[in-house]
């Protein structure tokens, strides 16, 4: 067996360690700057947003019994239609002119 270490050259090993980790943590963020200009913690939302939206797509997949590539391909060009954007562009106006006139009745009441 080698020899032990005292505990300040292990102190030293370990300093010497995080200092060459933290180095290369330096170089990989330069590495993602210079191939996709922009900084890691942004691609890591842009993961982490595209996680979320996986999720929720195979939850839509789930409830609709989609299962092939076909299946999926049929029900978005189904739901992507004139008259889908048009009903949800009307109903989501509704939503918000109630909510404001809700507000604005609370409002009054108060006064």
């Amino acid at each position: 067996m080698g020899k032990s270490k005292t505990i300040a050259e292990q102190i030293d090993l370990l300093q010497s360690e995080n200092e060459h980790l933290k180095e290369l943590n330096k170089l990989f963020e330069k590495a993602i700057k210079l191939e996709f200009d922009m900084e890691a913690k942004k691609i890591h939302k842009i993961i982490e947003n595209w996680n979320d939206f996986n999720e929720y797509w195979n939850q839509i997949c789930r409830y609709f019994g989609l299962k092939k590539a076909s299946d999926m391909a049929e029900f978005v060009s189904l739901m992507c239609t004139e008259q889908s954007l048009n009903f949800y562009k009307i109903h989501a106006t509704n939503e918000r002119v109630d909510v404001g006139a809700e507000r604005v009745a609370n409002q009054s009441a108060e006064d």
